[in-house]
């Protein structure tokens, strides 16, 4: 690429445009009190980041002996060749390995461990790993080919993370002798932001295939149009991405806040972008519409209504752990760092936030009655010592990340998680893990005859919405919904619903089914959260702590069901899997009956 404007200025110029700011802000609010543990956190990430361990997606920490393989997935130990064309990637992948294992560890999200490591300590082995790692990916992946450029997402959220963790490193990396560096990196990122807009992952305007994938090319080409201000191809890339970034506002989240990916992990992914790019719009000086911030504020209030009282967040939907930056200081299951601002001022620094937008998150705020996400399809309650939410509404955009979890709920007791949903397990590398996690099976609802709510297709990504739920009734104390799933059972009418009735000391449940026969079979299950196991005590169920039998409430089954506990890995993220159990009712219908109410309960009043 021919410059018309030095590397270094370019370079120096973005720095100090990026949301979390100059490094001198950064490590001056890296000196409000973090705790000792998030200190170690983030010395013990950016030391296994510049000496190449990585754990990635469930597998392990795996350090590379030599040089980094870029094209390496290291929970499977599979290998893409780096000579072939980008689009023969998918061909290339072998039996069991993941596609998303050398997109992972590509994405070079460890810059932001290490950048904050070396803003605490200005220790120089964390730029120098840096410019280390930038050179060995480029001399490994030539634009075009090998499995790093099959997919466009990947490309604009690698370029965003290498930018970060260039502007936290800064100070070092724009020594004098490192000129040959920064032109170098500055070409890449050009390719970068030519291959993404050649690229894109939609096919027009009105294109169904407009989602997350899409939002993040929009997201990594704003970032570097914005790098490449000074020449008309970047400010075509930047006034292009941010038209588009503006309807996708408005096309990937409903009215009340919520996704379309109807997942609390892809709604984080999401919230992430929109608050990097708007950060970026205001740096800029052309901001986004009222109509976006509102939208994107509605967003966060989601997030804070959806939280639970041990601070994580409910499984709903797909989760791949997909982050746009990212530190190790919050858990995982942890999105506070997301929550809307407020006037409280007590509100503790948030690393998370502040490389996203520079600002601080506000405080959780308690809510009376039902929180209605009615277009998302998501009902949050509190009462007395319980956090409930249920799930009941349209599923994911094209069913791409959906579950067929319609009528589920996850239950919080006194901060201790009872029922969960079980998350996902992995993508392509298992269909039969895959499918499982997805499953009707998988959620805490009832099936008939072993049928999926909504048919599973070949295609691990997509369902159509056969459920077509409604919500009958929503007060204070009550919430009713229906859906007319089980269509492989090859009938009409079949129609299931269930009511929710809550109490200060518990909920009663009624599951209603219309279009029943002779010999059906009735599977209710209960995912309990791990740790936690049922223990039989004269008809009831009574769930204990596992080490000390502490009672956390009492399950009364459905009348004349059979009862029995069985194993069913819990999945609290990607590729990781936890021992658990579920608790399953079964009963077969003996006489025709084409409508028939269950009820069954859970108490706590005596746990």
């Amino acid at each position: 690429m021919r410059d018309d404007v030095d590397a270094d200025v370019r370079l120096a110029r973005f720095a100090a445009r990026v949301p979390f700011g100059a490094p001198a802000r950064m490590r001056a609010l890296l000196k409000e009190p973090l705790s000792a543990e998030e200190r170690d956190a983030v010395r013990a990430a950016a030391g296994r980041a510049a000496e190449g361990c990585f754990d990635l997606l469930g597998s392990g920490p795996y350090r590379f002996e030599n040089a980094i393989d870029w094209h390496r997935d290291i929970r499977s130990g599979a290998c893409w060749r780096r000579d072939f064309l980008y689009l023969d990637a998918a061909k290339q992948t072998p039996e069991g390995a993941d596609l998303k294992g050398p997109w992972e560890l590509s994405r070079l999200q460890h810059a932001i461990p290490m950048g904050l490591a070396w803003l605490m300590e200005e220790d120089e082995r964390y730029p120098r790993a840096f410019r280390e790692q930038v050179e060995s990916w480029i001399e490994a992946n030539p634009p075009g080919y090998g499995v790093n450029w099959a997919c466009a997402m990947e490309v604009a959220i690698r370029a965003v993370n290498w930018l970060a963790g260039y502007g936290l490193m800064s100070e070092s990396l724009d020594a004098p002798d490192l000129a040959g560096f920064r032109r170098r990196f500055s070409g890449v990122l050009h390719a970068h932001g030519r291959w993404i807009r050649t690229h894109l992952e939609w096919l027009g305007p009105c294109s169904p295939s407009r989602a997350n994938h899409f939002l993040a090319d929009l997201t990594g080409l704003y970032t570097i149009g914005l790098l490449f201000g000074d020449r008309p191809e970047g400010r075509r890339w930047a006034q292009f991405a941010r038209h588009r970034l503006e309807a996708e506002m408005m096309h990937q989240c409903t009215a009340d806040g919520v996704h379309f990916e109807r997942s609390t992990g892809y709604h984080r992914l999401a919230l992430e972008m929109f608050l990097w790019c708007r950060a970026l719009a205001r740096s800029a000086g052309t901001p986004f519409s009222q109509g976006f911030d509102d939208r994107l504020e509605r967003m966060q209030g989601f997030v804070r209504d959806y939280t639970k009282p041990n601070g994580h967040a409910p499984l709903i939907g797909d989760q791949d752990d997909g982050r746009l930056l990212g530190t190790p200081i919050p858990d995982l299951r942890d999105h506070r760092y997301l929550f809307p601002p407020d006037d409280s001022g007590g509100t503790p620094l948030s690393v998370d936030r502040v490389l996203l937008d520079g600002t601080r998150p506000g405080t959780a705020s308690g809510h009376e009655g039902w929180v209605a996400y009615e277009q998302g399809g998501f009902f949050i309650r509190r009462f007395g010592p319980a956090w409930l939410m249920v799930r009941a509404g349209p599923l994911a955009h094209a069913g791409g990340h959906a579950h067929n979890d319609q009528l589920s709920f996850e239950l919080n007791l006194n901060g201790r998680d009872l029922f969960v949903d079980r998350g996902t397990g992995v993508y392509t590398s298992d269909p039969e893990v895959r499918n499982r996690y997805r499953s009707t099976q998988a959620h805490n609802v009832l099936s008939i005859n072993a049928a999926e709510q909504n048919s599973i297709p070949e295609t691990l990504f997509g369902m159509p919405d056969e459920t077509q739920t409604r919500v009958v009734e929503c007060e204070k104390n009550a919430l009713e919904a229906v859906h007319q799933g089980f269509h492989s059972l090859g009938r009409s009418g079949t129609e299931c619903g269930r009511r929710f009735e809550l109490a200060a000391d518990g909920m009663r449940l009624r599951d209603r089914l219309t279009g029943l026969r002779r010999g059906d079979r009735l599977t209710w299950r209960l995912h309990l959260a791990p740790g936690l196991e049922a223990i039989e005590d004269e008809g009831r169920w009574r769930i204990v702590e596992q080490d000390d039998e502490t009672h956390r409430c009492t399950v009364l089954p459905p009348r004349g069901a059979q009862v029995a506990s069985e194993p069913f890995a819990h999945s609290p993220s990607y590729g990781v899997f936890e021992d658990a159990f579920a608790l399953v009712f079964t009963r077969v219908i003996e006489d025709a009956a084409e409508d028939e109410s269950f009820e069954w309960s859970i108490s706590w009043a005596d746990g």
